[in-house]
């Protein structure tokens, strides 16, 4: 056995270490931790359930708008290609017609029609300007996504304008 005086300063070098742990910053006990960690949990979990919608529905959203953007495109392209063929110094509005139709079958492109305006390719003079108009329906040209976003019922490559040739 120690003397007293041996064991009052024991006691109270353990009193010092006590009161220092408690003044210091607290970790929190095992429960009260495993608490923190599952609200946290929760929270991540509810602000997933509201992102993740969200964010298919942002990619699903530019899928469907670039590739209506890419078949606008490509009726652009076919119909360039289909007033080339027709505007040629022998081209009728069959033959823009035909061209545009292969284009648009080679394309992928499904009941893709071309409008041609005022004059046709039969009747026009040379160095008149000659227009069309390729367009498809969305319905058969859209993909498979669960948003679908097509406004209107058709898809229009826009306007193409060229000369006529002569000679």
């Amino acid at each position: 056995m120690l003397p007293r005086s041996h064991q009052n300063a024991a006691v109270s070098e353990r009193s010092v270490t006590k009161s220092d742990r408690s003044n210091s910053a607290k970790r929190p006990s095992r429960r009260t931790r495993s608490r923190s960690t599952r609200c946290r949990r929760g929270i991540e979990a509810v602000e997933a359930a509201i992102t993740l919608p969200l964010l298919a529905l942002v990619m699903f959203s530019t899928i469907q708008i670039t590739h209506r953007w890419h078949v606008e495109k490509l009726l652009k392209i076919a119909s360039y290609e289909a007033i080339k063929a027709g505007a040629s110094k022998d081209g009728t509005s069959e033959d823009a017609i035909r061209v545009f139709q292969e284009h648009c079958e080679a394309l992928g492109i499904e009941g893709a029609v071309l409008r041609i305006n005022r004059p046709r390719f039969d009747n026009a003079t040379t160095g008149t300007y000659l227009n069309v108009r390729g367009t498809a329906p969305a319905r058969f040209n859209r993909l498979p996504a669960p948003v679908n976003l097509t406004l209107d019922g058709w898809m229009s490559g826009g306007f193409v304008y060229h000369r006529k040739e002569g000679l």
